[in-house]
């Protein structure tokens, strides 16, 4: 039985996902504590396409504005549904082509895909710590670590190999044991 996406409602947002973890805090939509100031990143955006010879735009800059505000991990669909309800001017079309620039402008990355094998965004910090992603595959959660052993393992094959690291992406994607597991008088889950 596949478990229903979490609702993307604030007030009727659980704080616990289905399997009593609780809910990481980009699934709960609060600002990003990390996401850079709105000015700054309008000036960087608007410096990106400046340089490229292209248009400044208010959609771009109303799109740039959502993203900040609602911090953690979207797909484009999750964006177009935000945007549309902020912006209702702003069409999916924009918001589209507007990722790419976002992306080539450096405030926005293409992290990981999800179980579905849509793309999934978050705000790019050039001085932010760096951290890899878990993604259950039961509730869609996406959990952020980092491990230094992970990382020091990595550097130690790439030598061995004669390789310099250029960048990557560390995704596992998980399914939940306490979801298999019965509890007190409620009936496992497969």
């Amino acid at each position: 039985m596949k478990t229903r996406r979490p609702s993307r409602d604030r007030a009727s947002t659980p704080s616990r996902l289905p399997c009593g973890r609780p809910r990481p805090q980009h699934l709960t939509h609060q600002p990003s504590e990390k996401a850079r100031s709105l000015g700054e990143s309008t000036a960087r955006l608007n410096a990106y396409l400046e340089k490229q010879g292209l248009k400044r735009s208010e959609q771009r800059l109303q799109i740039l504005e959502v993203l900040l505000d609602r911090g953690g991990h979207l797909s484009a669909q999750d964006l177009v549904r935000h945007v549309s309800a902020r912006f209702p001017r702003v069409g999916s079309a924009t918001v589209y082509r507007s990722l790419k620039i976002l992306c080539e402008a450096g405030l926005l990355r293409e992290t990981f895909s999800d179980s579905k094998g849509r793309a999934i965004y978050e705000i790019f910090e050039e001085r932010g710590p760096h951290h890899d992603h878990m993604i259950c595959r039961d509730c869609e959660a996406v959990f952020e670590f980092h491990s230094e052993e992970i990382e020091a393992l990595q550097e130690v094959l790439l030598k061995k190999q004669g390789f310099s690291e250029d960048g990557h992406r560390h995704v596992v994607y998980v399914r939940c044991e306490r979801l298999k597991r019965p509890s007190a008088g409620k009936p496992a889950t497969k």
